[in-house]
């Protein structure tokens, strides 16, 4: 019976391990698609954030643009404004654009593109108001039909949609594969609730069968000890019987020795 009982609980314990294993393994599982979760959503708020940036770069350039034009076709200086505000905001929106596309990234190719056409637009807009500013109205007015400053805004704005396009293309992968992350969390809470089912099914199992196990070592317990002393009382009770022939049999011979002294003194 002990021997069942052992078998038992072994058996009993193989989906309790079993149940533990797959929430150990559910847990790493999750840890990992998490990180990977994370990992892509940073890489889709950077993707949103550099967006942001070409398109404020896009933007002061335009207004930069627009504040020359203005300025040649009005010679008011107010129409300057738009032009040094996008000069004095440049530079630090180009280094923070290159902190977000550094060298060697697939889009660093299209960020060294934008920034050799701005520097030329630059070089061109600070031409052109110079000329302008000595009286020389027809020379500025030359390079700015020359197109040769249209040609570097279409440059612009042609690595921009470029980099839009690389980053579409991979915002929308990493959406299908945080569609597919979520999915997979999704049955793994699942299957995480049912491997803690296991084990708690399995402990009430294997507790019950431990129970069952100490009751009858307490009773087989019980019954050895109680045959230990029906063995001690049977052995003096065999002693007593000994003693007691012994005794008898003495009696006896001290009787048939009496009676022969008896018989001897007899006339």
């Amino acid at each position: 019976m002990i021997v069942r009982l052992r078998r038992a609980l072994r058996w009993q314990a193989l989906p309790l391990l079993a149940g533990f294993a797959i929430v150990a393994l559910i847990i790493g599982a999750r840890a990992i698609l998490a990180e990977t979760q994370t990992a892509d959503r940073n890489a889709s708020r950077e993707a949103i954030e550099g967006q942001q940036l070409l398109a404020s770069l896009l933007s002061l350039a335009q207004d930069a643009e627009t504040g020359q034009r203005g300025y040649l076709l009005t010679g008011e200086k107010s129409y300057l404004l738009p032009y040094q505000q996008a000069v004095d905001g440049l530079p630090a929106l180009l280094k923070r654009i290159d902190e977000m596309f550094p060298t060697g990234s697939d889009r660093a190719q299209q960020v060294v593109g934008i920034k050799d056409a701005l520097a030329r637009k630059q070089a061109e807009l600070k031409e052109t108001i110079g000329f302008y500013d000595t009286g020389n109205t027809a020379k500025a007015l030359d390079i700015v039909r020359g197109g040769r400053g249209k040609l570097d805004m279409d440059q612009i704005r042609a690595n921009i949609d470029a980099i839009r396009r690389i980053d579409g293309a991979s915002l929308a992968s990493r959406a299908e594969r945080m569609e597919q992350i979520e999915g997979w969390l999704r049955a793994g809470s699942f299957a995480a609730l049912l491997g803690i089912y296991t084990i708690r099914q399995s402990s009430r199992s294997f507790q019950e069968v431990a129970t069952a196990q100490n009751a009858l070592s307490a009773k087989n317990a019980a019954l050895l000890n109680e045959i230990e002393t029906r063995e001690k009382a049977e052995s003096q009770l065999r002693q007593v019987q000994k003693m007691e022939a012994v005794g008898q049999l003495t009696g006896g011979i001290a009787l048939d020795f009496n009676n022969m002294l008896a018989s001897s003194r007899a006339p």
